[in-house]
């Protein structure tokens, strides 16, 4: 449901309140009345992905090229054989975290082999939005000669968290740069629980720029 003020802007049509000229010969043009879907695609013509346009007093967006396509296409399909009974029952399996992380660390996560065993069509595709409706970002390769490429489901970090694994951590009062082994942990056990995958990697920063104090 959209907030007031983003129901207020989409009353209000889009206007031009100003045109500046700064001290150091730069321009400068104020708009007003814009959605936030309609300030992104400004940014995003602003990158030359696409064109805006006003029409009624709205933004129109056209973009440059075709969108990509969702993340749970067939082409990837089947992945895994179908599991036995001894690899179901087992459930995943956990790696020792080794060493103390740094409190910079920033883990971020990496999940491959969606829906491996057990795998359906509809499983698969149930799958993708879950990992989506959390933050993560679908990757993938070039193909090769084959035809064939792999995937990677991303999420940078607990900061870009959305949907029940954001609520997760604020009822479980996680912070975004938690660096805890146990809490990684348990973070690991929900995204299994939700979304089954062949594997997840816990990654650490471990060089990072310096920003100025």
């Amino acid at each position: 449901m959209a907030s007031g003020s983003e129901q207020q802007s989409e009353r209000d049509p889009i206007r031009i309140t100003s045109l500046r000229r700064n001290p150091d010969g730069t321009h400068e043009v104020t708009i007003k009345g814009l959605t936030k879907g309609e300030r992104d695609d400004i940014q995003a013509a602003l990158h030359g992905v696409c064109w805006v346009r006003s029409k009624n007093g709205r933004l129109t967006r056209s973009d440059l090229a075709d969108p990509p396509r969702e993340p749970y296409d067939t082409d990837m399909h089947p992945y895994w054989r179908p599991a036995t009974e001894g690899e179901l029952s087992n459930g995943p399996l956990m790696f020792d975290i080794k060493g103390t992380l740094p409190k910079h660390s920033s883990p971020s996560f990496l999940i491959q082999s969606l829906c491996g065993y057990g795998y359906t069509p509809d499983r698969y595709v149930k799958a993708s939005q879950t990992l989506e409706s959390f933050g993560f970002e679908c990757m993938r390769s070039r193909r090769g000669r084959d035809g064939h490429y792999w995937e990677i489901w991303y999420l940078p970090g607990l900061y870009a968290a959305r949907g029940k694994l954001r609520e997760y951590l604020i009822e479980h009062d996680i912070p975004d740069s938690t660096a805890d082994k146990e809490t990684l942990r348990d973070i690991a056990r929900f995204l299994f629980h939700h979304a089954p995958f062949g594997s997840l990697d816990i990654t650490t920063q471990r060089l990072a720029m310096a920003e100025p104090e």
